[in-house]
C-alpha cells in the first residue's frame, strides 16, 4: 500500500475505499455494534417501558431478535453503526446460537434472569438507572430502539 500525502487506502470488512480530501484525510467510521450492545440496549428500553416480565413460545425469542436485526441492517447507513454479530436462526434446531450466548451474557451481568434453560421465560432485572446508563453508551439512537422494541418486542410481555 501506498501512501503519499493524505491519501491512502483504508481496507476495512473486506471493503476497499479510497480517502482523499484536499490535505486531509477524511474517513467516516461506523461504529462497531456488538450483539452484546444491541441486546442490552433492546432489554434497557424494555426496562424504561416498564416491560419486566417475558413468556415465549419456542423459538419466539430468537425469532423477535432476528427481525430486530434485520430491521438494525437495513438502518446501518442512517445509523452510522456496523454489527459484527448476526442472528441467525438456524433452520434445523429453530434458534440462534449466538443470540443464545448472548442472553446467557446478559444474565452474568444481571440484566436478565432466566427462569428456565428453554429461555421461554425470563424477567428484566435492570433498574431505570442503570438502563438509561445503558443507554447513554449504546451506539443506537433511542428512537431507533423504541421503534424496534415496539414493532418486535410489544406483544411479547405477560402480566
Amino acid at each position: 500500500m501506498e501512501v503519499r500525502g493524505f491519501h491512502a487506502i483504508i481496507e476495512r470488512f473486506g471493503e476497499i475505499s479510497l480517502v482523499s480530501k484536499g490535505n486531509m484525510m477524511a474517513t467516516m467510521m461506523k461504529d462497531i455494534l456488538t450483539a452484546d450492545q444491541f441486546v442490552a440496549s433492546i432489554i434497557s428500553v424494555l426496562a424504561l417501558n416498564g416491560q419486566k416480565r417475558f413468556v415465549l413460545r419456542d423459538t419466539e425469542l430468537d425469532e423477535k431478535f432476528e427481525r430486530a436485526y434485520e430491521e438494525l441492517v437495513e438502518a446501518c447507513e442512517t445509523l452510522n453503526v456496523t454489527p459484527n454479530f448476526t442472528f441467525y436462526i438456524d433452520p434445523m434446531h429453530g434458534d440462534s446460537v449466538a443470540l443464545r450466548e448472548t442472553l446467557l451474557a446478559a444474565k452474568e451481568k444481571d440484566l436478565i434472569a432466566l427462569n428456565n434453560p428453554t429461555f421461554h421465560t425470563f424477567d428484566v432485572k435492570l433498574s431505570n438507572e442503570r438502563a438509561t446508563r445503558y443507554l447513554q453508551s449504546s451506539p443506537i439512537p433511542r428512537e431507533f430502539l423504541n421503534t424496534l422494541v415496539e414493532h418486535h418486542f410489544a406483544q411479547a410481555s405477560a402480566a
